[in-house]
């Protein structure tokens, strides 16, 4: 590791944030716009802008006229993010792009600020560069869909509760920062329970000099922060369906997406199988065939709860009845949550941008199991609970897009291993 001074690390960060606008505002206002263009499809596939002009015009989460309003399949975190955008600028996918980008740009370059200090100034290039310069994350992040801000959210909750727990400093005030951090990371997927869990597990199993161990006290502050503000809107949610639902809906609609796409693989362009797998997750759920919605923004609480009532129960038997079947479909999604897209082109693409960020990160952990990086750590306790889970549901890249401020510093702490091999062979060979 070449050591690295704070006021090094800190240009280092400028740097990126300065070249992860610049790239991001360019494949929002310009690359993006014009690919969507070209290929046909849509802007903001996942309509949040409408969610948060739902919410500014009409004081609830709802797609207007384009669907259900109210609605239970969103949690209302990135929306409410994106509502002050709204009566600034109104709606356009462009200014979505760009505002969506803002927690994202902050993050990864504190990411990179954090890697270089820990592990030299390679480690601090690469961690920020992955997050802030991935196309994964960044296109994502230009078509105004959540996953890219749950990432910074949810990384930010956790290097705030990992500063809570340095020895010699007062908890509280870093506690109730991951607190509030990690409330709005469970709003915007119900998901963000993982990374709560990441942090009440780390802090059970924190040894080392100066520590006194676990501190129920904090632990519980922390608990009760992330999860009251979601549990007041799962009232909500609730009533609306009919029935408990944490957060959102559609859970098991996407395992049964998740099934599908096992069954059938990527396809051909433009769709692959997509169409087809819809419409059979649709009619598991007791949808008639001219009753399919043509998106489940459509879904009334009522129909959403019926939908997966009826998927949740096919669910359980799928797994009941072959329980071998289901576990090799979850050791395939381990992988698969990386680079999986709906065709086979898309699938080769995303798995030759993130094979050598894969390949960094696995030495990276060892380097941070090694060297007691406690950040570290959290951030591969993180990265392997969102791993697990989504193989076992919808195991897709975008989806993983949700951890790559965490896989960023595991590959910059792999790549300070071989900054540091080059840099042994550089000063043998021309500084004997």
């Amino acid at each position: 590791m070449v050591p690295i001074d704070r006021p090094a690390a800190a240009r280092l960060a400028l740097t990126l944030l300065a070249a992860g606008f610049l790239w991001r505002l360019a494949l929002a206002l310009f690359l993006v716009p014009a690919w969507e263009s070209a290929a046909g499809v849509g802007s903001t596939p996942d309509a949040y802008p409408l969610l948060a002009r739902s919410i500014v015009e009409d004081g609830t989460l709802g797609y207007g006229e384009a669907g259900a309003s109210p609605t239970t399949v969103r949690g209302p975190g990135f929306p409410l993010w994106l509502a002050p955008a709204v009566l600034v600028g109104g709606t356009d996918p462009r200014w979505m792009g760009v505002w969506g980008a803002i927690p994202g740009l902050l993050v990864g370059s504190l990411v990179g600020w954090l890697a270089a200090l820990r592990h030299g100034r390679a480690a601090g290039w690469v961690a920020g560069g992955v997050a802030l310069l991935h196309p994964l994350p960044s296109v994502i992040s230009a078509r105004a869909m959540g996953d890219d801000f749950y990432a910074a959210l949810g990384a930010a909750g956790a290097i705030a509760w990992w500063t809570a727990l340095r020895p010699g400093r007062s908890p509280w005030r870093w506690t109730a920062v991951s607190g509030a951090l990690l409330a709005a990371v469970v709003l915007t997927r119900s998901s963000g329970l993982l990374v709560v869990a990441a942090c009440v597990a780390f802090a059970v199993t924190l040894r080392g000099p100066g520590r006194a161990g676990p501190q129920a006290a904090p632990v519980l502050a922390l608990v009760v922060l992330a999860l009251a503000p979601a549990v007041v809107w799962s009232v909500r949610t609730s009533r609306l369906e009919g029935r408990p639902v944490f957060v959102h809906s559609l859970l098991f609609y996407n395992f049964w997406i998740g099934e599908g796409m096992d069954r059938y693989g990527p396809g051909d362009a433009p769709g692959g199988a997509w169409g087809r797998i819809v419409q059979e997750t649709y009619a598991r759920g007791g949808f008639a065939t001219g009753e399919t919605p043509q998106w489940y923004g459509t879904l009334e609480p009522r129909e959403a709860a019926r939908l997966e009532m009826a998927l949740a129960a096919e669910a359980l038997e799928r797994i009941r009845t072959d329980p071998v079947g289901y576990s090799l479909r979850v050791a395939k999604g381990i992988g698969r949550f990386w680079f999986q897209a709906g065709t086979a082109r898309r699938s080769a693409q995303y798995l030759a941008a993130v094979l050598p960020v894969l390949v960094l990160a696995l030495v990276g952990s060892a380097v941070v199991l090694r060297t007691r990086d406690d950040l570290g750590r959290l951030f591969l306790l993180v990265l392997l609970l969102h791993d697990a889970a989504y193989a076992a549901v919808l195991p897709a890249a975008r989806m993983s897009v949700q951890v790559y401020p965490e896989l960023g510093y595991l590959a910059g702490a792999g790549a300070a291993i071989f900054a540091g091999i080059a840099a042994a062979r550089f000063n043998r060979r021309y500084r004997r």
